[in-house]
């Protein structure tokens, strides 16, 4: 498998750029799925206000269905010591 991974601390319109750039990818083979790696809102918040964060990420990937169709697991990067894994996962095959 071709991966593209995005690791973004940007501002929000850094996140919709990922997407573009995820769906150009796929759609010249260069990439059979992507990763994209966020912050969980409570960790943007402490790093700077507007960031794109997991939890938004999350609840708008749904609606760009028709314009993304690339396979997408969306990770949230947490500042704890200890989590669950499986609860910070989006995958949008699944949607």
């Amino acid at each position: 498998y071709k991966v593209q991974i995005e690791v973004e601390f940007g501002n929000a319109a850094s996140y919709y750029r990922d997407l573009f750039k995820f769906q150009r990818a796929f759609t010249n083979d260069l990439a059979d799925v992507c990763i994209l790696i966020l912050p969980v809102q409570h960790l943007s918040t402490r790093i700077d206000s507007g960031l794109a964060n997991f939890e938004k990420a999350v609840r708008e990937l749904p609606d760009c269905k028709l314009s993304t169709t690339v396979p997408i697991l969306v990770l949230g990067l947490v500042d704890d010591n200890c989590f669950d894994v499986g609860s910070y996962f989006f995958d949008s095959n699944k949607v």
